[in-house]
């Protein structure tokens, strides 16, 4: 009986070793497991962690790269709205230039047809003097005057020596009607390019400094 009681006892205390060894068994693969787990947690956190700093150094250079295209493209504008002053002063320049020829034009034309008409007046002058002293030459005395009828001549006219004709008189007066003509069209184009120019200051003041 006692020895039964032994081996059974001894039984028992192998069947328990037994069930705790295979026990530890499952809790060590278990923990192995969840180690191996841990271990590609940690795997890929480092790999996340490595991809979010290489995203945020991309970050950083697009924004820098964005800072620097702003930049560039303000200077860009910058240069544009530069020379689009330099070109507005470059054809105020010009046209002033232009304007100013024009109107010295006009202005010679003005003192051309000036002259045109003092001339006429001159000769229209000679020629009714002319016309006086050829009818005064016909004159006889105590007979009446063919203008006034007087029969008195105290002090008739003499004809000019060198009397312009009736063709020289109409030709100045063409010359007249001409001259005219031209100064209407160089005042003409004076305003027209005095518009312009006003419509060129007008771009020039909108633009910024």
């Amino acid at each position: 009986m006692g020895e039964s009681h032994r081996l059974k006892a001894m039984s028992e205390r192998i069947a328990a070793l037994l069930g705790l060894e295979a026990e530890v068994k499952t809790l060590a693969a278990a923990a192995e497991e969840a180690e191996g787990q841990h271990r590609v947690q940690e795997a890929e956190t480092k790999r996340l962690r490595t991809e979010i700093g290489s995203l945020e150094e991309r970050l950083k250079i697009v924004r820098s790269q964005d800072v620097q295209l702003r930049t560039l493209e303000k200077q860009r504008e910058e240069v544009g709205r530069a020379n689009e002053r330099v070109a507005l002063d470059m054809q105020l320049e010009a046209g002033s230039r232009v304007l100013e020829e024009q109107e010295t034009q006009a202005s010679e034309r003005k003192q051309a047809l000036e002259a045109l008409e003092e001339r006429e007046r001159q000769a229209a002058a000679a020629y009714l003097q002319d016309l006086s002293g050829g009818l005064a030459a016909g004159l006889q005395p105590d007979s009446p005057c063919p203008v006034c009828g007087s029969t008195s001549h105290p002090n008739p006219a003499s004809p000019s020596e060198s009397t312009p004709s009736k063709s020289h008189l109409e030709e100045l007066r063409e010359d007249i009607k001409a001259c005219k003509r031209s100064l209407e069209l160089a005042r003409a184009t004076v305003n027209e390019k005095a518009q312009e120019l006003e419509g060129v200051r007008g771009k020039r003041s909108a633009l910024p400094a």
